[in-house]
């Protein structure tokens, strides 16, 4: 675990758990986006680890860094604000909303659709 990690959930007041439940559910509901966007069982985004290791990468490139950066003379200070750095943190992490891997989720919708055709149906 990164110091900087870290230092984001202490001023956040949060533990690991509360901290990585949030990131899964802001993956769960861009997962959710897209899978009615493009047509994908949602259950299956959200298994996919490529696209998750894609996500949390995103997160910490898009909403960690970003806020580290931002806030880090008061996160090193050690000032804990949770409810002013709750909200803050939250706006970095509709950045990456609109962010998806083109490339992977076309990849994801051909091996779908391979795997559709080679069921056999008992009525055909």
């Amino acid at each position: 675990m990164s110091t900087r990690n870290h230092l984001i959930r202490k001023a956040l007041g949060s533990t690991y758990l509360v901290y990585d439940n949030c990131r899964v559910n802001h993956y769960a509901v861009w997962c959710s986006k897209y899978a009615i966007n493009l047509g994908l069982p949602l259950m299956h985004m959200l298994q996919n680890k490529a696209l998750y290791n894609w996500y949390a990468t995103q997160w910490q490139l898009f909403v960690e860094e970003p806020f580290f950066n931002d806030h880090k003379e008061y996160l090193e200070a050690g000032i804990v604000d949770p409810e002013n750095f709750q909200d803050l943190f939250l706006q970095y992490a509709e950045a990456i909303q609109s962010n998806y891997p083109k490339a992977l989720l076309d990849l994801i919708k051909s091996d779908l659709k391979t795997h559709r055709n080679s069921i056999k149906h008992p009525f055909n």
